[in-house]
């Protein structure tokens, strides 16, 4: 009999906020992040040590990390134009990569530190 997988190391709480955009009322439309909708997860975060892209980050200063998320409707909306904040440390990260197709259970996530302007 197959196991029901559990949250396990899920210690970190982390909101997902999506892209606004409001116009200026000269027809120009400016970017902001919706905080009404965010979507609040406890998840696994685990930073990635190897690889090319993690490479240029170190040499950069940013971080990249392997993030896991409970399967939901409400989670399966994020993208890669979303924002990933820590709530205990309230800092931002860029969603890199968002897959909600491979594993029935979970949402992978690949977030690096934001390396631009806040919105």
């Amino acid at each position: 009999m197959a196991t029901k997988p559990r949250l396990g190391p899920m210690r970190e709480r982390l909101a997902f906020d999506p892209v606004l955009a409001t116009t200026d009322g000269y027809g120009n439309t400016e970017d902001g992040w919706d905080t009404d909708n965010r979507v609040i997860r406890q998840a696994e975060v685990v930073y990635r040590s190897g690889g090319e892209r993690e490479a240029e980050g170190r040499a950069t200063g940013r971080g990249v990390y392997k993030v896991r998320i409970a399967q939901s409707p409400a989670a399966a909306a994020i993208t890669t134009d979303w924002r990933m904040t820590d709530l205990r440390t309230s800092v931002s990260y860029d969603l890199i990569e968002v897959d909600a197709l491979s594993d029935r259970n979970w949402i992978w996530l690949v977030a690096e530190t934001q390396t631009g302007v806040d919105l």
